[in-house]
């Protein structure tokens, strides 16, 4: 089961549940087969670029389905049982998963119980060696 605090989605294709998830050694393995940045093969994927889209499912189902998907040929045809469409409006949900919270990362961070000072004002701690 996808567990979206984790950024990941859940697909269900033909009665089986598939869990997406962009991982950091996977975008990295994305961007060398790629030769392109994280964010452009991202953009080209949402302007519908089919090689892209196809290479992006296949690292996004790489951490937990590698045996079942293990090519990006794989993907295509995971995506052609899956539909383009859905394939696509799948995708979206994932990048609004790993969107920020609302409140920014400066709230979220300030919340968060290690999170160190902010800044280095007067009231900050921190300050410059002199």
């Amino acid at each position: 089961m996808a567990n979206r605090e984790r950024g990941e989605v859940e697909v269900l294709l033909e009665g089986v549940p598939y869990t997406w998830r962009l991982t950091t050694n996977a975008a990295c393995a994305l961007e060398a087969r790629t030769g392109q940045k994280l964010g452009e093969v991202l953009s080209a994927a949402d302007a519908l670029s089919l090689r892209a889209l196809r290479d992006l499912v296949w690292v996004l189902l790489q951490p937990y389905h590698a045996a079942d998907v293990p090519t990006a040929e794989a993907a295509g045809d995971f995506i052609d049982r899956m539909g383009v469409l859905a394939c696509v409006l799948k995708f979206r949900e994932l990048l609004e998963v790993n969107q920020p919270r609302a409140g920014g990362a400066a709230e979220q961070t300030a919340a968060h119980p290690l999170a160190p000072p902010a800044g280095t004002g007067d009231a900050s701690g921190l300050r410059l060696a002199g």
